[in-house]
């Protein structure tokens, strides 16, 4: 049985990480941030697949031709 007292778990997605790393869209960005506080804070635990960190890794350096030393600084 699951435990009444443990924090919610969610998934990240790369649009949310790419939001988050972009700020391109505030409001997304925002959110994303909003996640992150709470999950500092023991109120929330975060997923993320390794699938979806190279999908923002291909995103970053395709899409946004960010440089390799940059992505990794940033994913960091």
């Amino acid at each position: 049985m699951p435990n009444p007292t443990a924090p919610p778990h969610i998934h990240f997605d790369a649009n949310a990480i790419l939001r988050y790393l972009r700020f391109d869209i505030s409001s997304q960005a925002n959110a994303v941030e909003g996640r992150l506080i709470q999950a500092r804070a023991g109120r929330l635990i975060i997923h993320i697949h390794p699938l979806v960190l190279a999908e923002v890794i291909f995103v970053l350096k395709s899409n946004y031709s960010q440089p390799r030393e940059k992505i990794v600084s940033k994913m960091v």
